[in-house]
């Protein structure tokens, strides 16, 4: 909005000063109301102070993310994966995601707009049509984002890792995870990694 009214004031200034430059110069037309209006420009043009704009968009001035997992972390930073191959189906796990809410001035219709999108570093060839002997690769982990929710400073939201088949027992699996903070023109994105071994 600054920006809009300098542009307009700058040319109607320009106008007027080339007005009195040539009443001025004719010497017959009264210029009282000219000068005024052009000293009343001036005034505003040095009076108007610019939007001002929040540095800070997510509350305790700190856009930051963490995750839990059910599993024990090694000194590697690796989490370690224990799952039951005992049931009909092959099991999966649940990775928890944790952010900051934004301020209320960056909320739409007061709530916060963060959303985590998580990629996997392996893939599944799963059999689509037993008949064709069509199969289908589809990632470990679901690469569609998600909403954080939540009515407190602290966001929450969870993703699915899964199904992981036997064959992948003694694997490793990289997941990074994007948080996005949304703040209009001053939205954020921050990555992290998590390392799991398959056991």
């Amino acid at each position: 909005m600054y920006i809009i009214l300098s542009i307009i004031t700058f040319f109607v200034l320009i106008k007027l000063l080339s007005m009195v430059a040539m009443m001025w110069k004719t010497n017959g037309i009264y210029m009282l109301p000219h000068i005024i209006v052009l000293i009343l420009s001036l005034f505003l043009l040095s009076s108007c102070e610019k939007d001002e704009v929040l540095n800070e968009i997510c509350v305790n001035g700190d856009c930051s993310a963490y995750f839990t997992v059910p599993y024990q972390q090694d000194s590697s930073g690796y989490f370690h994966v224990k799952l039951d191959y005992s049931g009909e189906h092959d099991p999966y796990f649940i990775i928890e995601a944790y952010a900051t809410a934004v301020v209320s001035e960056y909320r739409y219709n007061d709530t916060s707009v963060v959303e985590a999108e998580f990629k996997g570093d392996k893939t599944l060839k799963v059999l689509i049509a037993d008949h064709l002997n069509s199969y289908e690769i589809i990632p470990v982990v679901q690469e569609t984002s998600i909403y954080l929710s939540g009515n407190s400073d602290t966001l929450f939201g969870r993703r699915t890792v899964g199904p992981i088949p036997p064959s992948m027992i003694g694997d490793t699996l990289n997941v990074n995870a994007e948080i996005f903070w949304d703040a209009g023109m001053q939205s954020k994105f921050k990555n992290y990694s998590l390392k799991f071994i398959i056991e």
